[in-house]
């Protein structure tokens, strides 16, 4: 999730084509290994990462509170290094660690979503962007925090729905936002 000037609205649409092929990928894996969800998150996390920093820092003459997308970049990017670095080098990671990694990414990223909107509402009047998907993101956090040890398909599951509709709100204001720049 990022706070962009219009012009970058296709940097939105980017983060919302990686997050839908992440819960894909999850979704259309039924036998996929607890280490390939550790690869795919900590892949997704990274790009995902990179693409809040590389950005924030382009726009942070142009936006007052550009800082917003620098700290979501850094998490992510961070988060997805540590799980790399953690699961290659150290141990694997299980599936209750990275649970409380997700859990608390949605939850940072959620609150978030909710000063971008009014960050959204204040420099381009467009009312109402990035509230469902800090809506979305904050109940997502609080449903994989609150059942670390569910089955895992069934966290599996959750994860994948969330990522599918955190990608499909981040898509629908990535549009809003492109309407700007018209």
């Amino acid at each position: 999730m990022l706070l962009v000037s219009p012009a970058r609205w296709w940097v939105l649409s980017l983060q919302a084509l990686l997050n839908f092929a992440f819960g894909l990928f999850v979704i259309l894996s039924p036998v996929i290994s607890a280490i390939n969800l550790v690869y795919a998150f900590s892949t997704l996390a990274t790009l995902n990462g990179l693409a809040g920093l590389l950005v924030s820092l382009r726009e942070r003459h142009f936006l007052q509170h550009w800082w917003m997308s620098t700290l979501i970049g850094l998490l992510n990017l961070g988060m997805g290094i540590f799980i790399l670095w953690y699961n290659t080098f150290e141990m694997p990671v299980s599936i209750l660690f990275l649970s409380v990694f997700i859990g608390i990414q949605a939850l940072f990223q959620g609150s978030m979503g909710f000063g971008v909107s009014l960050e959204m509402n204040r420099v381009f009047k467009v009312k109402g962007a990035f509230l469902f998907y800090g809506i979305l993101s904050i109940g997502g956090g609080i449903l994989v925090l609150a059942a670390p040890y569910a089955a895992m398909f069934d966290l599996f599951s959750l994860v994948a729905t969330y990522a599918i509709l955190a990608a499909l709100g981040q898509g629908l204001d990535s549009l809003r936002i492109r309407r700007l720049t018209r």
